[in-house]
């Protein structure tokens, strides 16, 4: 078989259909809704995670960077 990693968090990319819940950073399909990781933005937003990295990344790289307009 040949498996595939996730660039960002190196997850095994699994396709399923019946995930409906996916990572805000990188897009890797959550099978477990109540084990991963939410976050509220700058902007109030609940954004999903599938791992501490993801979450760190867009914490550090995107959500510090964004501004709010009125």
């Amino acid at each position: 078989m040949n498996e595939k990693n996730c660039p960002i968090c190196g997850k095994s990319i699994k396709s399923d259909a019946d995930i409906h819940l996916f990572c805000s950073l990188c897009g890797m399909g959550i099978p477990n809704e109540l084990s991963h990781l939410v976050y509220k933005n700058i902007k109030g937003k609940l954004l999903h995670f599938c791992c501490n990295h993801c979450l760190s990344i867009y914490k550090e790289e995107i959500d510090k960077n964004i501004t709010i307009k009125d």
